[in-house]
């Protein structure tokens, strides 16, 4: 083994070998040329090649780089980015197109970008990997529903069923029949209680009130379904019975004009009142029967399962001699929406 040790002037100090020089220990680490003259520099630890200089001055590190300071790299360019992978392309990594903004490319084209205010912009289709939000519907009784796997939160929708119309009545009576209440819905411990029914037609006669709620989950909001239409006495002319209360998923709607009990002619799965029986001359409206209470709650983490169940509408109130039966409220809805993102 030979090396040769010189300085020049201009240049400094300079190694010229075409072999090896070790380190105090023999055969541990050392610092190695190739035998040829081609220029490549290679550093040992341990006998084995640690770091590797190429003749066009290029650097290969056989471990992991540790750096306590900070380490500088050029801009780059969406073609030619400044950091990439050893097992990708020169046109594919990281760059710096501006002061405090950093940038990636694929294929030598800029795909995402995070401006100095935290700003990020994407060229092209955005996706994040995992399924759309599974959407479950119930519109009638009760179960339970299973977390879909990978689900990071739900989002649930629930209205109780409004509650039924009365009956129209007679100026003087007979009087038309109440209405019942709507059915709860729930979802774990979320309620939407039913609506009120409306009350007989006639004197001193009340539309039905709105269902309550309980929100629960991890947060949400609720509201109370609306209050149905009261009555009228109508003199000469013919008109629909009073209209019953609304929910954020609309009204029942209907006509009230049955001679049949328990009709149903409105919206279904809006937790919407019944709609009061159709009134003609001399004859009071039948009362609008209240809405649902309505939830929109929040369960993050959620569990693997839930219960529910969904309220029906309240049935129509009876009619007098010559009038029109209530209409049923419209029935409940849970809609249950699961996040993966």
């Amino acid at each position: 083994m030979w090396w040769l040790l010189y300085l020049a002037a201009a240049d400094g100090w300079y190694f010229d070998m075409s072999s090896t020089i070790n380190a105090t220990t023999v055969g541990v680490g050392g610092i190695v040329a190739t035998a040829d003259n081609s220029g490549i520099l290679v550093l040992q630890t341990a006998s084995t090649d640690a770091v590797t200089i190429s003749a066009a001055q290029g650097v290969t590190l056989a471990g992991t780089l540790g750096v306590t300071g900070i380490t500088t790299v050029a801009a780059g360019s969406a073609a030619l980015p400044s950091i990439i992978s050893t097992t990708g392309t020169a046109d594919t990594g990281v760059f710096f197109p501006a002061a405090d903004t950093i940038a990636f490319s694929t294929a030598g084209t800029e795909r995402m970008r995070i401006a100095s205010t935290g700003a990020v912009s994407v060229v092209g289709t955005f996706t994040t990997g995992n399924s759309a939000p599974a959407v479950t519907s119930y519109t009638s009784g009760s179960g339970t529903y299973t977390v879909p796997t990978g689900a990071k939160y739900l989002i649930v929708e629930l209205v109780g069923g409004g509650g039924g119309g009365s009956g129209s009545g007679n100026l003087g009576g007979p009087y038309g029949g109440d209405g019942t209440v709507g059915g709860s819905t729930t979802f774990s411990t979320s309620t939407g209680l039913g609506g009120q029914p409306g009350s007989a037609a006639g004197g001193g006669s009340v539309s039905g009130a709105g269902g309550g709620y309980t929100v629960g989950g991890t947060s949400g909001v609720g509201i109370s379904g609306g209050r149905g239409w009261g009555p009228t006495l109508l003199l000469s002319s013919s008109t629909n019975g009073c209209a019953g209360g609304s929910t954020p998923f609309g009204c029942a709607g209907g006509l009230g004009s049955s001679t049949t009990a328990n009709t149903f002619t409105g919206t279904v799965n809006t937790g919407g009142g019944g709609i009061g029986g159709l009134a003609d001359t001399n004859q009071y409206q039948g009362t609008g029967g209240g809405g649902g209470g309505y939830v929109k709650a929040v369960y993050a983490s959620p569990s693997a399962t839930y219960s529910y169940a969904v309220g029906a509408g309240g049935a129509g109130g009876a009619k007098a001699t010559g009038c029109r039966y209530g209409e049923t409220g419209s029935a409940g809805l849970i809609v249950i929406t699961a996040y993966y993102d």
